[in-house]
């Protein structure tokens, strides 16, 4: 209805206490599960937690509807406005945008999905490489490749991990034995080194790995150059360890 439609919204949207006026607010999510609509904001940013609002709601689908991101205030607005407390509102999530629609009092609003979680961070990682002139490249995954060090280019990854990162990760080597030797240096590396970790998977890739909370991508350029000095001739010594 639309008075819980206006108290869900009205609660996501809520300051947590302590934090400035001016801070970022992170998209609001909504999404259809288990009968319900659900409206959550995730502060975990600012060391804080998740928001959720649920409000019981009949659903057409059997299924989850995953979450998206809006901004949501005017649809707060509309929903106090527009319609009588007792209004019934439909909800349906689309692939670009959320639509809001009372059939009873004649208005439908369709809001934008917005990225949600590390992936909103690629405009400011984009304009950080530019702004350095280097040269990067951006596949169908969303993952960044800085190729102007030439090859292998060191790739920039988006985690939804708490805080969310950026995986910035470089291969060293390919297809390496599983000795001894190999687990000797990349360990010895690893102790010597602070700031970069070296793994090797399970087909014998090594590849140096290194993150920044996306909120610090001012400081992208350094570590990405970071990174790539303190992989320089690795290369040379792993391939040694083939024989």
């Amino acid at each position: 209805s639309g008075d819980k439609l206006f108290m869900g919204l009205w609660g996501s949207l809520q300051l947590p206490t302590g934090l400035p006026e001016d801070v970022y607010w992170p998209a609001l999510k909504v999404g259809i599960k288990d009968g319900h609509v659900i409206f959550s904001r995730d502060w975990r940013l600012y060391e804080l937690g998740q928001m959720t609002f649920r409000e019981v709601a009949l659903t057409s689908t059997s299924t989850e509807t995953p979450a998206v991101g809006i901004i949501p205030y005017s649809i707060r607005d509309l929903s106090q406005i527009c319609c009588g407390p007792d209004a019934k509102v439909s909800i349906s999530i689309e692939a670009d945008h959320v639509c809001f629609e009372t059939p009873d009092y004649g208005w439908v609003a369709r809001v934008p999905v917005v990225e949600t979680g590390a992936a909103r961070w690629t405009g400011a990682v984009e304009s950080a490489l530019n702004e350095a002139e280097l040269e990067w490249t951006i596949d169908d995954s969303g993952q960044i490749h800085v190729v102007h060090w030439g090859e292998p280019a060191i790739v920039v990854s988006f985690y939804d991990f708490c805080p969310e990162t950026l995986r910035i990760a470089r291969l060293v080597a390919e297809d390496l034995p599983d000795s001894l030797e190999v687990h000797q240096e990349i360990n010895g590396f690893n102790i010597a080194r602070v700031g970069v970790l070296l793994v090797r998977s399970p087909d014998g890739d090594v590849v140096a790995l290194k993150d920044l909370p996306c909120c610090r991508h001012r400081e992208l350029v350094s570590a990405l150059d970071n990174l790539r000095k303190q992989t320089e001739g690795l290369c040379v010594l792993f391939d040694s360890l083939r024989d």
